[in-house]
């Protein structure tokens, strides 16, 4: 499924030989026996870098989200410091002028600050520096020079631990890592979700976090699908019709490759996803007690779904998770389970769209099962209560249909089909806690 979808919506063009080249390199690196790690092993070893070295999947922004959430936990006592691949050589300035510059570019025309405002806020945080690395040349001269540039400031600013945020194909050991050494360090590269990671498939595949060679580490956080759909979505930019017409054309992509790969005949409806705009139209559809949890005038923050219609209601540009919840629900909407209205019936619909997501995102965390209400009770709770619950056993249900072997084809549609007699509820909570 993934495979298909990646097909369906690659954005890539052959690379030229030079281009290919470099990139081989960096997917052959991978090749090498890795360890599983801690994140907490990760970010000691990154704060002893000299430099550390982070991979960034540009131009997506979510790269930078997650390399200042590394910026904010780094055990150094340095003040700290980030050397950017696409930001000219000739810009060095505080993080706090970085921040407040409208003229400060990247090489593709972009605002700085923009772009990397988290990172830029962390490290005002700390009086961090900014640097820029881009020089015109060879992808192999770039490596050289930012090589040269780091020693440079490194020189210039022995106070600071340097980091640097160059795109992926760079951090190949024979690249950037090496011209680094050349020059007298001894780099910590961190690479970020690595595309050949997640498609080798070894036995530490579930390991978030991995270790081998020379000093290198990988953090798997972001499968390749889900920043694909959020960067053909432009889940940064607002979410104007067409940005609405692109994001339903992925989640009618979806619900055909999903339907296909649990053996489903492909639905008959295709994903309707409404707007921010339309929640007082939207609404209007809901059976009065889903209506009364939420304000006419005031939208929930959450995907809302109408029983037995492919309709949807999502807050703003959806993630890729939320995407698949979309797709899953238009896939219940033709099945006698996705017109239930009951809460025993809601719950199983809201487990099926939760196993559907996790067996696309490992590394979701796991629903809690601590507070989770008797099932018996919950028919007597008010509304808002009645839909908290439902929603945490659906979570919790499908976090444990996805981890069970018995997951399989078959018993999928018996589920679809309402023959509840396959799931022992008296045995549920046990279930969920042994899963």
């Amino acid at each position: 499924m993934e495979n298909r979808l990646r097909g369906l919506w690659s954005t890539y063009s052959p690379l030229p030989d030079h281009l290919a080249h470099y990139r081989q390199d960096w997917v052959e690196d991978f090749e090498q026996e890795r360890k599983g790690a801690t994140q907490s092993e990760m970010q000691i070893a990154l704060a002893k870098g000299w430099p550390s070295v982070v991979g960034d999947f540009h131009p997506h922004r979510r790269s930078g989200r997650s390399f200042a959430f590394l910026l904010e936990a780094q055990k150094s006592s340095q003040r700290p410091g980030v050397l950017l691949e696409l930001l000219p050589a000739h810009h060095l300035l505080t993080a706090q002028e970085a921040l407040q510059a409208d003229n400060l570019h990247l090489v593709d025309g972009r605002q700085a600050k923009d772009c990397y405002a988290d990172v830029f806020r962390v490290l005002a945080e700390q009086d961090g520096l900014v640097a820029g690395a881009w020089q015109d040349g060879s992808l192999q001269q770039r490596d050289i020079a930012a090589a040269s540039l780091w020693a440079e400031l490194q020189a210039q600013t022995p106070e600071v631990h340097w980091t640097l945020f160059f795109g992926d194909w760079h951090l190949a050991e024979s690249h950037l890592p090496q011209a680094l050494r050349s020059v007298g360090g001894n780099p910590i590269i961190l690479h970020q979700s690595p595309e050949p990671l997640w498609q080798a498939g070894k036995s530490n595949w579930f390991d978030p976090v991995l270790q081998w060679g020379n000093g290198h580490w990988a953090w798997l956080h972001t499968p390749p699908l889900v920043r694909e759909a959020s960067l053909l979505q432009q889940e940064d930019q607002p979410w104007d019709n067409d940005a609405q017409e692109r994001t339903a054309d992925l989640c009618e992509e979806i619900t055909h490759c999903l339907a296909e790969a649990l053996g489903l005949p492909t639905p008959s409806s295709i994903p309707v996803l409404h707007g921010p705009d339309e929640w007082a139209e939207f609404s209007q559809r809901l059976t009065l007690d889903v209506r009364s949890l939420w304000s006419p005038s005031k939208n929930p923050n959450q995907l809302v779904t109408i029983a037995g219609k492919p309709n949807c209601w999502v807050p703003s540009a959806p993630s890729f998770n939320l995407l698949v919840e979309a797709a899953a629900h238009t896939i219940l909407a033709e099945w006698p389970l996705g017109k239930r209205i009951d809460p025993r019936g809601k719950m199983m619909a809201a487990g099926f769209r939760q196993a559907c997501k996790r067996l696309l995102n490992p590394f979701l965390a796991d629903a809690p099962t601590a507070d989770l209400a008797e099932l018996s009770t919950i028919a007597g709770l008010d509304p808002k209560e009645r839909w908290a619950a439902v929603e945490a056993w659906g979570d919790a249900l499908g976090c444990a249909w996805a981890r069970s072997p018995r997951f399989h084809h078959g018993m999928i549609q018996r589920i679809l089909k309402n023959q509840e007699q396959l799931f022992n509820w008296s045995n549920l909570r046990a279930t969920i806690s042994v899963a």
